[in-house]
C-alpha cells in the first residue's frame, strides 16, 4: 500500500513538472509575429455587399487618425484562429480523388502582412490572396 501511494506521488509530480516546463515553453515561444495591445471585431460576413469595401475604407481611415492606432487592416481570420473558409477536393486533373487535399482560405488586405509583422517566405506580400494549406500549418 505504501509502495503504491509512493509511486503514484511520484507519478504526479513528475507530471505536474512537466506541464509547468509544457507551459513555461509555450510562454517564452516566438510566434514569428510581433504581438502589441491588438484589438480585433468581427464583423458581419457581408463581402458581396457592394459597400463594404467604401465602409471599411471609411472606418480604417477614421481609426487611422488616432494616435494611439499603428495601424488597421482586414482579413478573414484573426493570427491564431483557425480559417472559416475551406477548399476542399483540390487536385491535379491527372490524380484519383482520393489523392485530393484540403486547403484554408484567408482572405487578406494588403497592409495585413505588414501590420502583423509577418515574414513572407515566398510569394509577394503584397498579394490579395494567401492559400494556406491545411496539413502544413492546422
Amino acid at each position: 500500500m505504501v509502495v503504491t501511494q509512493f509511486i503514484t506521488s511520484i507519478t504526479l509530480i513528475a507530471g505536474t513538472y512537466t506541464v509547468y516546463l509544457q507551459l513555461n515553453f509555450m510562454r517564452n515561444q516566438k510566434t514569428g509575429g510581433k504581438h502589441r495591445s491588438d484589438i480585433s471585431h468581427q464583423s458581419p460576413n457581408v463581402f458581396t455587399d457592394s459597400l463594404y469595401r467604401q465602409q471599411f475604407e471609411a472606418l480604417k481611415h477614421k481609426l487611422s487618425q488616432y494616435p494611439e492606432v499603428e495601424g488597421v487592416c482586414a482579413s478573414t481570420a484573426i493570427p491564431g484562429a483557425q480559417p472559416d473558409w475551406n477548399a476542399g477536393g483540390i487536385r491535379r486533373l491527372s490524380q484519383r480523388e482520393e489523392e485530393s487535399n484540403q486547403y484554408r482560405v484567408i482572405l487578406v488586405d494588403h497592409d495585413y502582412i505588414k501590420l502583423f509583422g509577418l515574414d513572407v517566405l515566398t510569394g509577394r506580400a503584397s498579394a490579395v490572396m494567401w492559400y494556406v494549406r491545411k496539413k502544413t500549418l492546422f
